[in-house]
């Protein structure tokens, strides 16, 4: 286990480092913020949407916090089955898979303290003050990692991918486009018809991004435990996912010399 923290610790200090990419996904995030905080200034009183403005930008914050703070974690797995630098891992003493997973893991949590500066502080801004219920916000961290480690074991998913297709953005675009419908990025399910809210909970998507965000707005106790089981669950779905797409990857490389 010791090796793998080291694979976490060095991701983690290495995503630290790129200080002028973070300042521009910083800046990146305020534009959004801003923009839909005006846009809601108008259609949360007119439209009847059920939530305050408030609650509208503090929901958009801490959903554009969690996906901005992914890395792009299946181009650098793209990258290792072109260059053939996956073949040579397969010789080292740690699991490829889950070096690949730690690796991403503290890469996307230095993100998310990078990005979290932002998170606090535009809302405040542009929403006009805290949250309903600002102690709410304490169970947003420990729903942020699991939220953020399921999405890791998927992304690991979609890039091994590319032992077959060559280049798994594709796949990716795909993830990412149902995550943001499916998951609720901009507006909370509340306002979804039912039908589409059915189709929803039957995916890992609103574990991800709606129900560990509404829980923490609302300092919901019970919701917040019920979204951890969920993940809990979903991560072991995306565990066997990506082992088994993996065990067949390397079947194929073995099979093909490497």
């Amino acid at each position: 286990m010791r090796k793998y923290w080291e694979f976490f610790k060095i991701d983690f200090w290495q995503a630290l480092q790129y200080r002028s990419a973070s300042l521009g996904k910083i800046f990146f995030y305020g534009i959004i913020l801003y923009v839909f905080s005006k846009l809601w200034e108008v259609t949360g009183k007119t439209e009847n949407l059920g939530l305050s403005p408030n609650t509208l930008v503090w929901y958009l914050a801490l959903t554009e916090l969690l996906v901005l703070s992914y890395p792009y974690l299946h181009t650098e797995i793209d990258e290792d089955v072109r260059s053939g630098n996956l073949a040579y891992s397969l010789l080292r003493p740690a699991s490829y898979l889950w070096s690949r997973y730690f690796r991403g893991f503290g890469s996307v949590l230095a993100r998310f303290f990078i990005l979290l500066v932002g998170g606090l502080i535009f809302p405040l801004l542009f929403g006009g003050g805290w949250p309903e219920n600002p102690l709410g916000l304490l169970l947003f961290f420990p729903l942020a990692f699991a939220s953020l480690s399921v999405g890791i074991i998927f992304h690991i998913s979609v890039g091994i991918c590319s032992f077959w297709i060559q280049d798994s953005n594709p796949i990716y675009w795909v993830w990412q486009k149902l995550m943001f419908i499916l998951g609720g990025l901009i507006l909370p399910f509340e306002i979804y018809p039912e039908w589409l809210k059915t189709i929803a909970w039957y995916s890992p998507f609103p574990y991800l991004l709606n129900m560990p965000v509404m829980a923490s707005l609302e300092g919901d106790i019970q919701k917040a435990l019920s979204c951890l089981l969920a993940m809990a669950a979903w991560f072991v779905v995306g565990s066997m996912l990506a082992t088994i797409l993996f065990l067949f990857a390397r079947r194929s490389l073995v099979l093909n010399g490497g």
